[in-house]
């Protein structure tokens, strides 16, 4: 059949369910008797499968197609890196992917892995029952329990060295020593300051410094400064970029589809300081202007601005689209994700310029509220954004996100924006049903309504 011809099939009416495919992927696979490696192959194929189909269509946006060849050769790297025994480091959240990069160590994400599987899956069910059988308890965050039921189960590849760091809670810095000890490989723990200050930059070098030291002695690479200094410059380029996106995302109608935030962030965790990662972000800002110019007044479509607070539940990603769309509510801004400040990196001086990266991290206004005027900034948002709600999603078990859940409620109360506690997990749908979170979303949007 003619390729045109089957793109032309495919936009009339096929769509392949990702997610359908990878619950019985896992299913099957969970229950198999085969090595961890041809588990984790045989789940990245069908993966990879659905997303080649669904990137035949040609209504999907050409950032969009980006993104998913991104997402498939990093893990299709992190699958030959496996069958060929490379050096593997998997990373949390808070470590600075360019050195792994530099060093030509190939990284393993893994949160942001805990998070495709969820979005893919639709049900983590059977992992997280898999974290039981390990001891963990229900109440620890689902994501990493979620990342140990799997790495017990066998269904990833085996890394040669986790790191983890403190950064943005301590499911973090207690899950790093548990993911070494299930892969039986060596450990480092990034100690991170909390306060954006000379003192304690000084000090995340020094442990950037030991983390080098401690890479170079586990897999015999060296550091090259040559290649660290250029992702130092696509990093940089990298925040120019968010920055403006940002400030598209201030147009009224936002021309910036709900949710493709969760896009940008992966696309930094994964692919910071590379140059696949600054081209999607600079053709997904392409594509923003272009719809900004071509949408001008407020749209019928649009009707309500929302800041969002915390990742949504991943499971239900798409019914949270759907919704949206159906009541006209965006979400505009992601203070905690997506909001970098004016920051000069100096590619000379490239382990400084990674730790005042670090430090600025929009995560770390989530550690740390009042000493970084993360309050007063949220008061400014709901100027410049034209904000008219809020909506904070209440994980079960989120250790980040609770202690400065209050201060940030009552900032918002002050500025005259209401907020909905979504009672929710990340990636568990036991916690809540897509039916309870849909009613109380509902009920918000009635809320806004009789606000006028």
């Amino acid at each position: 059949m003619p390729r045109n011809r089957f793109r032309g099939i495919l936009s009339l009416s096929v769509k392949i369910d990702i997610a359908k495919l990878m619950s019985g992927a896992i299913f099957n696979l969970s229950n198999s008797s085969g090595s961890g490696l041809d588990r984790s192959e045989s789940l990245f194929r069908a993966y990879r499968l659905g997303a080649k189909i669904n990137a035949l269509n040609p209504g999907v946006p050409k950032s969009d197609r980006l993104y998913m060849r991104m997402a498939i050769d990093y893990y299709a790297r992190v699958l030959s890196a496996s069958k060929k025994k490379k050096f593997i480091a998997a990373y949390s959240l808070g470590c600075p992917v360019e050195i792994l990069y530099a060093m030509q160590i190939v990284p393993f994400q893994l949160e942001a892995t805990g998070w495709l599987l969820t979005m893919l899956t639709g049900d983590a069910g059977q992992l997280l029952q898999a974290s039981s059988e390990i001891g963990l308890a229900t109440d620890i965050c689902s994501v990493h329990r979620l990342l140990a039921g799997a790495f017990w189960r066998q269904m990833l590849p085996r890394p040669n060295a986790v790191i983890w760091t403190n950064i943005p809670c301590e499911n973090s810095a207690k899950a790093g020593p548990l993911f070494a000890s299930l892969n039986a490989c060596a450990g480092f723990f990034l100690d991170h300051p909390y306060r954006d200050a000379p003192r304690e930059e000084g000090y995340l070098v020094s442990e950037l410094i030991n983390l080098i030291s401690f890479l170079e002695k586990e897999s015999g690479h060296r550091l090259s400064f040559s290649r660290l200094t250029e992702a130092i410059n696509q990093t940089k380029r990298q925040i120019e970029l968010c920055q403006e996106i940002s400030e598209l995302r201030k147009k009224v109608p936002s021309p910036f589809p709900s949710f493709t935030f969760l896009r940008m962030f992966m696309t930094l965790l994964l692919l910071g300081g590379q140059t696949e990662g600054t081209e999607y972000l600079k053709t997904l800002r392409q594509e923003l202007a272009t719809k900004a110019r071509q949408r001008k007044g407020k749209a019928a479509s649009e009707r309500f601005r929302l800041i969002d607070l915390n990742l949504p539940p991943l499971y239900f990603i798409g019914s949270l689209k759907t919704l949206f769309q159906e009541y006209g509510v965006v979400e505009v801004i992601n203070p905690f994700f997506l909001d970098w400040r004016p920051l000069d990196l100096d590619a000379s001086q490239p382990l400084q310029s990674l730790a005042r990266k670090s430090l600025m991290n929009p995560l770390m206004g989530i550690c740390d509220p009042l000493g970084r005027d993360t309050l007063k900034r949220l008061e400014q948002y709901v100027r410049e954004y034209r904000i008219d709600g809020a909506i904070n999603y209440a994980h079960i078990g989120c250790g980040s996100f609770g202690g400065a859940s209050r201060l940030v409620r009552e900032a918002l109360k002050k500025a005259g924006v209401p907020t909905l506690d979504l009672s929710c997990d990340i990636t568990d749908p036991t916690v809540a049903s897509p039916e309870e979170m849909r009613e109380q979303i509902v009920r918000f949007v009635e809320l806004l309504e009789d606000r006028g």
